[in-house]
């Protein structure tokens, strides 16, 4: 928003008398006045305000990986990719660096990428044991804030982490996580 501020000017009036010769020998006295414009005060230029901030918010979803038949599960973010044509310039105003995850189980446990965690948890680390299924929920944030999570459930057969399920238990087919939508958002000035 611009206000522009404009110059005063005072009218001042001079007034001087003349006193001149005619050509008869004798003399004329009259009253010249000028009219003059100065300054009084002036400003110049335009004064500018802020504008307010604004939101962008993006919408992304991240791809992960899962192989079965093995004692580790990757939950490393594979890809991230915008959810609709409008959210293509994501990366202009986010970047997939400033997206951090942890990643909880059903048992207490629980990783950080923010501090070295690399996404893969294995048989041990649990201790997980056969026949027994395990839930794991996996939330991403930005800046602190939450913009997305999911709830996967393993089950362990044989020493390996055997079968993927969804929040309500049902078997997943292919066995692959499901990508995870996130909404990044952030307030920036025009």
């Amino acid at each position: 928003m611009k206000r522009l501020i404009t110059a005063v000017l005072l009218m001042t009036f001079i007034s001087l008398n003349a006193f001149s010769q005619l050509g008869d020998g004798k003399f004329s006295w009259s009253d010249i006045v000028y009219a003059m414009a100065l300054p009084f005060a002036v400003f110049t230029g335009c004064k500018t305000e802020p504008e307010p901030p604004v939101i962008i918010t993006k919408n992304v979803k991240v791809n992960l990986t899962f192989t079965l038949g093995f004692d580790t599960i990757d939950f490393t973010p594979t890809e991230y990719t915008p959810v609709a044509s409008e959210d293509s310039d994501w990366q202009d105003h986010f970047s997939a660096t400033g997206i951090t995850y942890t990643l909880t189980d059903n048992l207490g446990n629980s990783w950080n990428s923010a501090t070295g965690f690399n996404g893969t948890v294995s048989i041990g680390d649990g201790p997980y044991a056969n026949s027994t299924t395990y839930t794991f929920t996996q939330t991403f944030k930005m800046n602190d804030a939450v913009i997305g999570s999911h709830t996967i459930r393993v089950r362990i057969a044989f020493g390996n982490f055997a079968t993927l399920r969804d929040e309500n238990d049902v078997t997943i087919t292919p066995p692959l996580i499901p990508p995870v939508s996130l909404t990044l958002s952030k307030q920036v000035q025009p």
